[in-house]
């Protein structure tokens, strides 16, 4: 399912359990957008994350399209799915969750962490974000409906510290325009140089993300790094979740764990 179609059909399912629950929306092609933030968020996790400082910082992200709207307004946020999860405050005692992640026992979550890439002459460094890090050495990649993981001029990408030691980058794929995959081949670079384990979280309704992520990961020279590299689908994740948060998935999103 390419993300056009996508989009349309977790449109849908945002519409069906806004009216079932009354939530007031507006109606776009190819999202909704929810009045209030809490709506478009798992009750228990909203709670911990209006609670935690770091975390509330999230809710005010503005949209990129819409004016005088925040990102995760939008039913289709990867975000507002994220934190939806990963900020209940129940979820560090979830075995199963560790298990699946392999981070071990959860301590601590963070969300939106910026990082500096090193570049090549030691001196410029290049602000980047992880959408989230488990334990200050796990980094996740989320996604939902994002047509891809963006594109990135040949110059800028080259000028990375250990990106030549890093990638076979002539089986990189590429355009006139430059390397497509960029924010994977940066989440890369950054498990190279301090990070224990990089996952992307995608939906298995979207296979051509998980192609574009393997199609990147096959061109990391080596292979302890590349073996550090893996996908984990929202459907496996709600698999190990509580009753309730399952439920809501299956409703808001039709993530069936």
């Amino acid at each position: 399912m390419n993300s056009q179609h996508f989009r349309k059909e977790l449109t849908n399912f945002a519409e069906n359990y806004s009216n079932s629950n009354k939530f007031l929306f507006i109606r776009y092609n190819s999202a909704i957008l929810f009045n209030q933030i809490q709506n478009n968020l798992f009750s228990n996790s909203y709670s911990a994350i209006i609670n935690n400082t770091k975390w509330n910082k999230r809710l005010k992200k503005k949209h990129p399209q819409v004016k005088g709207h925040c990102e995760l307004q939008s039913s289709n946020s990867s975000d507002a799915l994220l934190m939806s999860i990963f900020a209940h405050p129940d979820l560090p005692k979830w075995k199963g969750m560790g298990n699946l992640l392999g981070t071990g026992r959860i301590n601590n979550i963070d969300f939106g962490v910026k990082y500096k890439l090193k570049k090549s002459n030691n001196k410029e460094k290049k602000a980047t974000e992880f959408d989230m890090v488990i334990n200050n050495c796990y980094i996740f990649e989320s996604k939902l409906t994002e047509k891809d993981f963006t594109n990135k001029n040949h110059k800028e990408v080259e000028k990375y510290d250990y990106f030549d030691n890093t990638f076979y980058k002539s089986f990189l794929k590429q355009t006139k325009r430059g390397y497509e995959n960029y924010q994977i081949i940066r989440n890369i670079l950054a498990l190279q140089e301090r990070f224990n384990r990089f996952v992307l979280l995608c939906d298995e309704r979207r296979p051509d993300l998980i192609i574009r992520f393997y199609e990147t990961v096959k061109c990391i020279r080596d292979i302890s790094i590349r073996n550090k590299c893996k996908v984990i689908t929202w459907q496996q994740v709600a698999f190990v979740c509580r009753k309730n948060l399952k439920k809501f998935l299956e409703q808001k999103y039709g993530i069936n764990g």
